[in-house]
């Protein structure tokens, strides 16, 4: 059974206006980010590996990224690999690969089951220069192939 996590205190402050503050609340926020996702546990089943690490890369401070791939890789880099994020999820490199093969398929599965069902999508898939218009979902909505 899990229990329940634990409650939090949380502070509000007013966001500084001085861009070195800004900085270091980046800074403070991305390690306690980080901190808390190499403290908890997750179900690899509940994650999107590729979205969470484009997240870590887009908007985590390059600092801290780039202190951790010093402690945990060989590389010092500015982003997060696949490997860096298995390490701090303690998943392995090939459980997440097999995560994001995974949610790959389902998605064309799931694609190529709408494309079957209306031509719309179809064209519009397979296609480069389809545009379509309000008239073709119209008239389409309910048509088979």
């Amino acid at each position: 059974m899990k229990l329940p996590p634990s409650p939090q205190e949380l502070h509000v402050y007013t966001f500084p206006p001085d861009a070195n503050l800004q900085q270091q609340l980046k800074h403070y926020a991305s390690f306690e980010f980080l901190s808390f996702l190499q403290a908890n546990t997750f179900d690899i089943h509940n994650l999107n590996p590729q979205h969470l690490q484009q997240a870590i890369n887009r908007y985590i401070s390059t600092e801290v990224l780039l202190d951790f791939n010093r402690l945990h890789s060989f590389k010092a880099h500015k982003t997060l690999s696949l490997e860096g994020l298995g390490k701090l999820l303690n998943f392995s490199h090939t459980q997440l690969h097999n995560r994001n093969r995974k949610i790959h398929a389902r998605r064309q599965h799931l694609l190529d089951e709408v494309s079957k069902q209306s031509k719309v999508v179809d064209h519009y898939l397979n296609q480069n220069d389809f545009s379509p218009n309000p008239t073709d979902f119209w008239n389409c909505s309910y048509a088979r192939k």
